[in-house]
């Protein structure tokens, strides 16, 4: 059975709390099915975000060998097993680039959004 839940925070003093906020709701999403359960994080950028979620053991300093040269000025913000690589490249070059690295998953993309999914290997890196 599926089923949609949702916050939204418009006082800042709470910021620092979303993720103890969203955890009970993601936990109960996960418990209602199969399918898995994300979350999506809005914050405005004048460059692109491209979250990806790394599998097993693949790490950032991983992931920073394999995309240097090949993303223009990235920066990079890791939350748990995710790591959101902001950057001026342009989602027609990065999007295929990033799609073929095996040992990551692309979530999602664009300037405005983060995407989390729930894969339960969850780790702190």
């Amino acid at each position: 059975m599926c089923g949609i839940v949702g916050i939204y925070l418009k006082n800042k003093k709470y910021n620092k709390q979303l993720g103890k906020l969203l955890t009970g709701m993601m936990n109960n999403m996960a418990s209602r099915g199969p399918d898995s359960a994300g979350f999506a994080i809005y914050n405005k950028s004048s460059k692109f975000k491209y979250t990806v979620c790394l599998q097993n053991n693949f790490e950032l300093k991983d992931l920073k060998k394999l995309l240097k040269n090949k993303i223009s000025n990235a920066k990079y913000k890791v939350i748990s097993d995710h790591v959101v690589i902001e950057s001026s490249s342009k989602p027609e070059k990065t999007i295929p680039f990033l799609k073929s690295i095996k040992q990551i998953d692309l979530v999602g993309y664009g300037k405005s959004i983060e995407i989390f999914k729930q894969v339960g290997n969850l780790r702190m890196l």
